[in-house]
């Protein structure tokens, strides 16, 4: 993405360039005093190198261009690796150019770029919030060419993103309850390893079933009807119900992430899953897909106060994580 607006950053004063202004003005005290020449020569000089750092600063930032390119998936207090690409739309090189996302970001410094020329690299930034958020400045500065002056640009990029939760190491998170990866058998007949029932082969039936020891028994064919097994599910229940939503914050934003580190952990060992709340229902489901539906009701989920809304109610047969914001815990079964 490009910037949209650029606007003028700070402009200051280096250390380096505090002890050359002292000096000068060292110069400018002796050179009055004395009436010397010398030192009057010595201070044109120390001026005029004052004047080109900081013209040349000024335009050593001009017709540096920057492009951000964010990844697809952001997770709140994990370090985002940012793709950038500058290029260089002068006909001049610029040296030593520092880019940085926000206040909070790790600087990189790039020494030279050269006429009519692209660099691409990567910036880190942390967003420490989940939810809808803006994509912070950049900013865009130079001690160039003597270190006396530190300039900078901000570019500012109106580019909505979305954080999703913080996620949690998985093993801290991983509850016995679904950790058995096992598929589960229901009551129906199927293509599992458990037989449901034993009856006389029918036309149509598929001769890999045929029980051999019941047949050679009763000396007739027999058919052993299997059941039928069903992929590993989890249910996620997060209760997002309080009277005062201001008071539970910080309790909540916990609870979604381990509801989210358990989401995760559930669908990279291939289970599917589902979640409710007080305002959603998200069938099972499994898959990049999935994960995106679930990482993106997570980022944006909010405590309601309307206690009308009941919890919906799911199958028991199903494995299930409660997460709860309410006052006292309200399972549902």
């Amino acid at each position: 993405m490009k910037q949209k607006r650029t606007k003028v950053g700070k402009i200051g004063i280096t250390r380096v360039g505090s002890g050359y202004l002292l000096l000068t003005l060292a110069v400018a005290v002796a050179a009055t005093n004395t009436g010397n020449n010398a030192l009057f020569m010595v201070l044109s000089i120390q001026l005029a190198l004052l004047i080109i750092s900081g013209v040349t600063s000024r335009l050593n930032l001009r017709g540096l261009e920057v492009e951000l390119f964010p990844p697809g998936e952001i997770y709140a207090n994990r370090k985002t690796i940012v793709r950038f690409s500058i290029t260089n739309n002068h006909v001049t090189g610029k040296w030593f150019v520092m880019l940085m996302l926000g206040d909070k970001g790790t600087p990189l410094l790039i020494t030279r770029i050269a006429p009519k020329n692209t660099i691409k690299g990567t910036l880190e930034y942390t967003f420490t919030k989940r939810g809808y958020t803006s994509l912070p400045v950049l900013k865009i500065a130079t001690i160039f060419p003597f270190g006396f002056f530190y300039k900078e640009r901000i570019l500012i990029y109106e580019e909505t993103l979305l954080v999703y939760p913080e996620i949690y190491p998985f093993a801290s998170t991983l509850p016995t309850l679904y950790l058995n990866e096992g598929d589960i058998v229901s009551n129906e007949k199927g293509w599992g390893y458990e037989t449901f029932a034993l009856r006389e082969f029918q036309a149509g039936d598929d001769p890999r079933f045929i029980h051999w020891k019941k047949t050679g028994q009763l000396g007739k064919p027999i058919i052993a009807e299997k059941n039928k097994e069903e992929e590993g599910s989890l249910l996620i229940i997060l209760d997002n119900y309080h009277p005062y939503p201001s008071k539970i914050q910080q309790k909540f934003e916990l609870l979604v992430s381990e509801a989210a580190t358990a989401a995760l952990a559930a669908l990279a060992r291939g289970l599917h899953v589902g979640l409710i709340s007080r305002d959603t229902t998200i069938p099972s489901g499994h898959g990049y897909k999935q994960k995106k539906t679930l990482l993106q009701y997570l980022a944006l989920v909010t405590v309601t106060p309307d206690a009308t809304k009941p919890l919906p109610r799911f199958p028991k047969r199903n494995n299930a994580l409660f997460f709860s914001a309410a006052p006292t815990q309200r399972r549902t079964a």
